[in-house]
């Protein structure tokens, strides 16, 4: 990602990247993007308020989009700790949390993280619904 050129990001030439510009952009990293994600990734790259990513704010949208790309990795291990179908269980959080956060969680303290962050309220969590809290955390 980190060797993508500025230009590689403006489809359209207009000298800056767009909303719809970095939407193709995280598409072609395998997701499916929200609106929240979205916003959630120009917040975090535009420093001047414009809502959309010029040459100065590119490295920080790189920056961004390595660190997505590493949170999509964590969240896959997660996902496959039980059954691989794109959504983090209780049970995966459970079984996971040692190596991610230092601790094992208990079954209760997984099911209120796991619903803090089910945002469609299914009872698992999306990679947009992880995307959105781990990033957002980071705002």
């Amino acid at each position: 990602m980190a060797a993508k050129t500025f230009a590689d990001f403006d489809k359209d030439g207009s000298g800056s990247i767009e909303t719809g510009e970095i939407k193709t952009a995280l598409e072609s990293m395998g997701l499916t993007p929200s609106e929240g994600t979205l916003k959630i990734v120009v917040d975090r790259c535009d420093k001047n308020g414009d809502r959309k990513i010029s040459q100065t704010e590119f490295t920080r949208l790189v920056k961004v989009l390595e660190e997505i790309k590493g949170l999509r990795q964590m969240f896959d291990e997660i996902d496959a700790a039980d059954v691989k179908d794109g959504q983090i269980s209780v049970k995966e959080l459970v079984a996971k949390s040692q190596k991610f956060y230092g601790r094992e969680f208990t079954d209760a303290e997984a099911k209120e993280m796991v619903s803090g962050q089910d945002l469609d309220q299914d009872g698992t969590m999306s990679i947009d619904e992880f995307l959105q809290t781990m990033l957002d955390k980071k705002v």
